[in-house]
């Protein structure tokens, strides 16, 4: 294990499965790959809704080098600064019609994607438990 390395990371289910053509996936394709992650011994520092939470647990991981933050996904609309903003945009029609592809993608046809994008810059608020950190979401 490399204690000088902490993975951060983040699941919700921002209802990737009501996307448009060509860019659904059923969550529990993240929860798969989520619980792979988990398997790792790398120092982790995770992101996750309450009700997802036991799957941590439940994989094993030591809460020595498991730092978990309860997030509800709701937060990237309610605590965003900008989702009013980026919401005008996505329902632009001179915005969608950019692109053949921009009108079924994950940006324009689910209201928290772009804000979870958006809020990964701001999860540099951690404790310095390493000396490095490597930025992953799901």
């Amino acid at each position: 294990m490399n204690d000088n390395l902490t993975v951060v990371t983040g699941i919700w289910d921002l209802k990737r499965h009501e996307a448009g053509e060509g860019f659904k996936r059923a969550f529990s394709h993240y929860i798969e790959h989520f619980k792979k992650l988990l398997k790792t011994d790398y120092n982790l520092f995770i992101y996750i809704e309450k009700e997802y939470e036991h799957i941590i647990w439940e994989s094993g991981r030591s809460r020595e080098n498991t730092f978990v933050i309860i997030k509800s996904s709701s937060e990237f609309k309610d605590s965003f600064p900008f989702y009013n903003q980026v919401k005008k945009i996505r329902e632009d029609e001179s915005w969608l019609n950019q692109t053949s592809w921009l009108r079924e993608s994950t940006q324009a046809t689910l209201d928290l994607y772009n804000p979870m994008v958006m809020s990964k810059m701001f999860s540099n608020k951690l404790p310095s438990a390493t000396d490095a950190y490597i930025i992953f979401f799901n």
